[in-house]
C-alpha cells in the first residue's frame, strides 16, 4: 500500500505552480518516474518527470495554459479531479492541443477528468480523459 497521500491544499498548490509557471516547483510534485496518461491523440503516456517536461516546454512556447479546478476530491491514495483546460495560443499551429488548427489569440478549451494515484504525497500515476 502506497505512503502517506496529500491534502487538497497540497493538490491546489501544485495546479497554483503549474498556473503560475513555476516549473520548478509544479514537477517536484511529481516522483522521476511518474507516469502521466494525457488525452491527447499527439501526445499519449509519458513516462517519467524529464518526460512531462520535455512534453510542456514546447507547449508553453507556443500557447499559455490555464488549468481551472472544477471538482477535487482527495480519499485516502487517490485524487479525483475535475478540470478546465485554456490553451491561448500566441502562434499559428495546424496541430496545435487535441489536433485543433489555431493562430494567435485562438483559445482552446478543454474539460478533463484526471484520477491521480499517490505515493508518499507524489503523485506516482496520473490518468486523465476527456470529457465530451
Amino acid at each position: 500500500m502506497p505512503g502517506a497521500t496529500t491534502s487538497r491544499k497540497e493538490f491546489l498548490e501544485y495546479v497554483c505552480a503549474f498556473n503560475a509557471h513555476d516549473f520548478d516547483k509544479y514537477y517536484s510534485f511529481y516522483y522521476d518516474d511518474v507516469t502521466l496518461d494525457i488525452p491527447d491523440p499527439q501526445t499519449g503516456m509519458l513516462y517519467g518527470k524529464e518526460s512531462i517536461r520535455r512534453h510542456y516546454l514546447p507547449l508553453f512556447e507556443e500557447a499559455d495554459e490555464v488549468i481551472v479546478p472544477m471538482v477535487v476530491a482527495v480519499e485516502g491514495y487517490n485524487i479525483f479531479y475535475i478540470m478546465e483546460l485554456y490553451f491561448r495560443y500566441r502562434v499559428q499551429n495546424d496541430k496545435g492541443v487535441f489536433v485543433y488548427s489555431v493562430t494567435p489569440g485562438d483559445i482552446v478549451k478543454i474539460r478533463v477528468w484526471a484520477h491521480y494515484v499517490v505515493e508518499n504525497v507524489i503523485p506516482a500515476l496520473i490518468f486523465c480523459r476527456c470529457i465530451c
